[in-house]
């Protein structure tokens, strides 16, 4: 059970979610996605956890603090007392690195994760940032961190985005994948 399990569970969350779809059947049909390559009922519930998180920050009301829904994904997930360990910890190596593993697993991975969002969660480029510099399994944590704290803090890192080298070829494959979807009305 690893990280990697959830990188794409976030948009295909959001996808369903936007869609209308309720959240029970949103956290069926990624549970049931994680299960294609990870099959292992903690990162099920994890995973459930995690499209609940993802559901209370796309949907909350303007000007809602991110803060309950960071909290709460915590408590659910894997009874963490977020608050009290983002207040204890001196530095971000003391939670990543120091308290839990910067490795892939779950069982670590995760509260690492919660840890930077909820620390970071009103400055996207600041956690992502955190979270490169902290090394270890970073790769995976990061994109599923850039997503939480987006929704967090509602904004992006689109600056970043267009000084890729290879942006514009990214940019059109999303819009092919994404043109049956717009003539759909989806």
């Amino acid at each position: 059970p690893s990280m990697g399990g959830l990188v794409t569970v976030g948009p295909l969350a959001i996808t369903g979610l936007l869609h209308g779809d309720a959240l029970a059947t949103v956290q069926a049909t990624c549970r049931e996605h994680l299960f294609l390559t990870h099959p292992d009922e903690t990162l099920g519930r994890i995973c459930d956890g995690y499209v609940a998180l993802v559901a209370g920050l796309l949907l909350r009301k303007a000007g809602e603090p991110s803060d309950g829904h960071l909290l709460e994904a915590a408590r659910t997930t894997m009874g963490l007392d977020l608050a009290g360990m983002a207040a204890r910890a001196r530095t971000d190596r003391d939670i990543v690195g120091g308290r839990y593993s910067t490795a892939c697993y779950i069982s670590d991975s995760w509260p690492c994760l919660l840890y930077l969002a909820f620390k970071y969660r009103d400055d996207l480029k600041a956690a992502l940032l955190a979270n490169t510099n902290l090394g270890g399994e970073n790769a995976h944590r990061g994109a599923v961190l850039g997503g939480i704290v987006s929704l967090s803090c509602d904004s992006t890192a689109d600056d970043w985005f267009s000084q890729l080298v290879d942006c514009r070829a990214i940019q059109s494959e999303i819009a092919a994948l994404l043109s049956p979807l717009r003539r759909t009305g989806l």
